[in-house]
């Protein structure tokens, strides 16, 4: 029907245009003008009288008659000019207050948006600008007044997206192509006046729903208003700071007050929280306009905090995301102005740098607290906890950073991560989050890091080093209290972080004294930093406790530790291998030169390993020692020609050497009697064909190398000690051992 109507408008359109092409209608334009308006408002007065009996009928002829008047009013001032431009304001006032009125008579929300259309665009087509935006706004603010009018009787949204789109819009158009400064009074009062009208009508629909026994805001109008007017406000003050917070804390402080109002008085829990949250948002919007960059960080971190706190309490989601995007972007500026920031001056702790980070790691600590409360995922916590962390570490690397360099830098560092062990490990007796518990062991590794710079300059307890290694000392003894205390499973891995990074502290220190402070050869140096390694596997041989952590640990902790010892030694024995381990001020003796004692050690605690069936974890096998030891001896052989025969340390001098091949011939000859000898009267078949293998390899060996030697003497001594040492094993040991059942019943299935 609505599409018939608008058909018969255009059918009359062409009619008239026809008549007058033909002259049919030779009579003067006013006279035209009047006997289509009081066409159109016959046609009007009849649809009226039809709104009972046919409601749909009636609106539809209703709205064509009002169009056909809108269309008179328009040529009749635009295109004739036979009528001035205040009545023609007049009549298109009345004409949309009527419509308006006839929409809420009749509950029509289409005739109503008709007025509303046509009331829009009466400036548009009616007006010439030369009056100012004067007459623009208090039309506009008429029609504004006439959607609040409508609000307050009836429940049309899509009439005030219309109000307020077409009203901003249009707003905003006008700015752009005619504001000047003197216009701004005016523009200020108008917008405040639809400001005020648009907050309201959400507030009106709210208090009509809530009576009706439910509760629906129109969303887009609650949150779209203040995105539109806050740029015109920023426009009018031409982007004053000042101006611009001044109105945002305004227009939170009104949102503010209206959230405690519709929630506690009104009970109109939706609208309140959107009204909260747009608060919030607009108060965080007036802080970077009011403050600096660090105040801002300060306030968007507590107030992200307080937003994500209140979304959890009320189980709103908006809340949450608000907050936690609003701890985001506080913490991106923190990194930008941190990144971009040279300055080394400020007051220690109080500066805005340290503050922030503080605020920052705070509000997602607290903001951690209350997804807890609410239940949430633990892969949440887990990275709000980790994002407190992430700041509250890179805010103290920086201040120590700022205001210490050199050693005292590291010995700064050193302390700072002291501090975090002992905060996060205070932290976690209270709230036992995995990534608080993980901290403290990873704050202890993070500060051996600073090892080579401490031995670059003096060493780890020079200047202020042994205070900070004391105060570490102290935190992991009371972090490892906290984690008893706590039952905790970060207590196994606390434990072995502990150990590794303070026994390195202990070795670096041990090998700084050995080589600067004594100034004694390299091969002191490798006894001093093992002695603290050694002492460690002793203690977990014979103890289940460890030297940082005095209570039984878990079996599986002191497994890990051991194993993690037992590393360290085989890389010490491995590494020490090509070192020349000069014994001054004191002359070098075979056997128990400094280096060599480091390393006859190293296998005896291997072997003690190996016989104690330990570590589980990385359980050290009888014939990784044995390959080891026989690394080791075949070293020690070559040492001992460098040192007494004064070859130089290096591999192809010392193999060219004559004096190296004997001494190789008789360590690797003594080495496979023994294993012979030991597999034979002990019946251990695989120890018996390892030292026959060994032998095999030195005969080899006589065949292709030493025989070259035999004009020397060291060559005919390696012939002789073959000689003599396999005589010695024919004597003690002529035959293998005797294979066992099991072992035959295995060579002959093979």
């Amino acid at each position: 029907m609505r599409i018939g109507v608008l058909v018969s408008l255009v059918g009359v359109a062409a009619l008239l245009r026809l008549a007058v092409e033909q002259g049919w209608m030779e009579v003067p334009i006013e006279v035209r003008l009047l006997l289509v308006a009081l066409a159109a408002i016959a046609v009007l007065v009849f649809g009226w009288r039809q709104r009972d009996s046919r409601p749909a009928f009636a609106l539809s002829i209703q709205g064509g008659a009002i169009g056909v008047l809108l269309l008179v009013i328009f040529a009749a001032y635009r295109l004739y000019a036979v009528v001035p431009a205040q009545l023609g304001f007049a009549l298109s006032i009345l004409l949309v207050g009527g419509t308006g009125l006839l929409a809420v008579l009749q509950n029509s929300r289409w005739l109503a948006v008709l007025a509303m259309l046509a009331g829009f665009a009466a400036p548009l087509v009616l007006g010439s600008g030369e009056d100012g935006p004067l007459g623009l706004f208090a039309w506009y603010a008429i029609l504004n007044l006439g959607v609040f009018a409508v609000a307050w009787w009836r429940r049309w949204p899509l009439l005030n997206r219309i109000g307020l789109t077409f009203t901003f819009v249009i707003a905003g158009v006008w700015g752009v192509l005619s504001w000047s400064p003197e216009h701004y009074d005016i523009a200020q009062l108008f917008l405040l006046l639809f400001f005020v009208l648009y907050f309201l009508i959400p507030i009106l629909e709210a208090r009509r729903a809530q009576r009706e026994g439910g509760e629906r805001i129109d969303a887009l109008l609650v949150f779209a208003l203040p995105l539109l007017a806050l740029p015109l406000q920023a426009a009018m003050t031409y982007g004053d700071r000042l101006s611009i917070a001044v109105a945002s804390l305004l227009a939170s402080l009104a949102y503010l007050v209206s959230a405690l109002v519709l929630i506690r008085h009104w009970h109109c829990p939706v609208l309140g929280r959107a009204h909260a949250v747009l608060a919030i948002a607009l108060a965080t919007l007036a802080v970077p306009f009011a403050f600096s960059g660090p105040t801002v960080i300060l306030i968007w971190a507590l107030q992200g905090a307080g937003l994500a706190w209140y979304g959890c309490m009320q189980s709103s989601r908006l809340s949450r995301l608000a907050g936690l995007l609003l701890q985001i972007t506080a913490g991106g500026l923190w990194l930008v102005l941190w990144i971009l920031s040279q300055s080394r001056t400020g007051p220690f702790v109080f500066n805005p740098e340290l503050v922030g980070a503080l605020a920052l790691a705070a509000a997602a600590l607290v903001t951690a607290r209350a997804y807890e409360r609410a239940a949430a995922e633990a892969i949440r916590i887990g990275f709000l906890t980790g994002w407190g962390i992430l700041f509250w570490t890179l805010g103290g690397v920086h201040e120590v950073s700022r205001l210490l360099d050199g050693v005292e830098l590291a010995a700064g560092l050193i302390g700072f991560w002291a501090l975090t062990a002992a905060a996060t490990a205070t932290l976690y007796r209270w709230r036992p989050w995995p990534v608080i518990g993980f901290m403290p062991g990873l704050a202890v590794v993070l500060a051996s890091l600073s090892l080579p710079e401490q031995a670059a300059h003096g060493g780890p307890l020079a200047g202020w080093g042994s205070a900070a290694w004391l105060a570490m000392l102290v935190a992991i003894l009371y972090a490892d209290r906290c984690f008893r205390s706590g039952a905790s499973d970060w207590r196994g891995w606390h434990v072995l972080a502990a150990h590794a990074s303070f026994f390195a502290m202990l070795s670096v220190t041990l090998i700084h004294l050995s080589d600067n402070r004594l100034e004694l050869a390299a091969g002191w140096s490798w006894l001093a930093g093992a002695l603290p390694v050694f002492a460690l596997s002793g203690w977990l041989l014979l103890r289940d406790d460890a030297p940082l952590s005095r209570r039984p640990l878990a079996a599986s902790t002191q497994d890990s530790l051991f194993a993690l010892s037992m590393l360290v030694i085989v890389l010490g024995l491995i590494a020490s291998l090509a070192e020349a381990g000069g014994a001054g001020p004191l002359p070098w003796l075979p056997v128990i030169n400094p280096l060599e004692l480091a390393q006859w050690t190293g296998l005896f605690v291997l072997l003690a390993a190996a016989a104690a069936h330990r570590p589980q974890l990385l359980p050290v096998h009888a014939a990784v020692a044995a390959a080891i030891g026989f690394l080791v001896l075949t070293a020690m052989a070559l040492r001992g020609i460098h040192h007494l025969a004064g070859i130089d340390w290096q591999l192809a001098a010392l193999l060219a050497e004559p004096r190296a091949q004997a001494a190789l011939t008789i360590t690797w000859t003594s080495l496979g009697m023994v294993a012979w000898i030991m597999g034979s009267r002990r019946g251990h078949y695989a120890l018996w064909w390892t030292g026959a293998l060994l032998l095999g390899i030195v005969l080899l060996k006589l065949v292709i190398i030493d025989r070259a030697y035999l004009s020397t003497v060291a060559g005919i001594l390696s012939f002789m000690a073959f000689g003599i040492l396999s005589m010695a094993i024919g004597y003690l040991a002529p035959a293998p051992p005797r294979r066992s059942a099991a072992e035959d019943m295995e060579g002959k299935s093979l």
